[in-house]
């Protein structure tokens, strides 16, 4: 996990666990979302959306339905949130759009 601080004095980071357990000792922190890992084709889309909306990790159900999405076959996009109509990346594989998302964030954070 890497953090950047940016010249407003504003903490970066990738969210995940471990950032997420380092920052909740920071006081008030923002978390917003950067980018999106979708299917592109449009009916798994609005599929994968509804789904995500509708079922959350709260109970078994809910997780066995997230999980399934995750899963679902590709190609997957990377959109990020400041030109989401903008496919910056697309990929068969999820893990893939992921590793380069992560990848791409990494590098903006770092340039600021």
């Amino acid at each position: 996990m890497n953090l950047y601080i940016d010249t407003t004095g504003t903490l970066h980071a990738v969210s995940d666990v471990q950032a997420e357990r380092v920052t909740r000792g920071l006081g008030d922190t923002q978390k917003r979302r950067a980018s999106n890992v979708i299917p592109a084709n449009p009916i798994k889309r609005a599929a994968f959306r509804f789904l995500r909306a509708t079922f959350t990790v709260g109970d078994p159900l809910d997780l066995a339905v997230v999980n399934w999405t995750r899963n679902m076959r590709g190609p997957w996009q990377v959109r990020f949130a400041d030109a989401p109509d903008e496919v910056a990346f697309q990929h068969p594989s999820r893990h893939v759009c992921i590793k380069w998302e992560i990848e791409q964030l990494e590098k903006k954070f770092a340039q600021q």
